[in-house]
């Protein structure tokens, strides 16, 4: 699926992605290019993988390092960025 730009431009809020490598539900390629979309339209964004991670998984997987992302932005720490490499 191709991400189009009115759902790419509507933020400007940094945001960050995480995929399970071993998600069998949606393949990582829909968020590679959500982030590629996201990153072309000016949004900061941070893409992490999460290994040995399912679907459902990922949450729990990526807790702990998503609440230390969150708080970095609360207080005042610039958001790290995956643009230019996904």
């Amino acid at each position: 699926q191709r991400w189009s730009d009115d759902r790419t431009a509507a933020t400007t809020t940094p945001l960050l992605i995480v995929h399970g490598e071993d998600d069998e539900s949606l393949p990582s390629e829909l968020s590679v290019g959500l982030v590629r979309a996201l990153c072309a339209a000016g949004v900061v964004v941070e893409y992490r993988a999460v290994p040995d991670a399912g679907h459902d998984a990922v949450l729990a997987a990526s807790a702990a390092d998503s609440a230390r992302w969150l708080a970095d932005r609360l207080t005042g720490d610039a958001a790290p960025t995956s643009c230019g490499e996904a």
